[in-house]
């Protein structure tokens, strides 16, 4: 392989890591909006309909974030077979001996993910409280109830995804052995 295919793999990985970042950005942007919204409106069923939906798109945002992630494992495992980047192998290996010291940025994406749910139903439930005799128990126990329900989704597919990104990895450096 020559100079620049290796260049764009490594330019690859680079874009792929910014959409990641521009992904969460666009998570914080967001909730921080639907919070305000929400607190703007002191509608009950306002204040549920944007917390719901801005839940929901907090999900697929984290979804594809995960899938972005499984795209640059491919193109790290790639690397590392074909002993194309030694950062790529040495960061691997440190990784692997120092977890607890050197958290996955996977799981800061989780960790991320669930706070933005957590500033969005914050904003809806401070916007429910400031109306306390308009508002029924319907609306906290809707946004608390998609507040956990989000939670354990978004951990849930933190779990499937160390599953599958484990596996992938495997794969990758079985199949791109046989490439080679």
């Amino acid at each position: 392989m020559d100079e620049a295919d290796v260049s764009k793999l490594h330019s690859e990985s680079l874009q792929l890591r910014n959409q990641q970042f521009m992904l969460g950005t666009l998570a914080l942007t967001g909730s921080g909006l639907s919070a305000w919204i929400v607190t703007s409106k002191a509608d009950e069923s306002v204040a549920i309909g944007v917390s719901l939906s801005w839940l929901l798109m907090l999900f697929i945002l984290f979804h594809w974030s995960i899938a972005l992630r499984k795209l640059i494992t491919i193109i790290s495992e790639y690397l590392k077979v074909h002993q194309l980047s030694k950062w790529e192998t040495a960061f691997y290996v440190l990784h692997q001996n120092n977890s607890r010291l050197i958290p996955s940025q996977t799981l800061f994406i989780v960790i991320v993910f669930l706070l933005y749910g957590v500033i969005v139903v914050a904003g809806s439930l401070v916007s429910l409280w400031s109306t306390v005799d308009t508002v029924s128990g319907f609306g906290y126990i809707a946004l608390l109830t998609s507040l956990f329900g989000y939670s354990l989704a978004i951990v849930a597919g933190y779990r499937r995804f160390r599953v599958q990104n484990a596996a992938l990895e495997k794969l990758c450096r079985t199949e791109f052995a046989k490439a080679e």
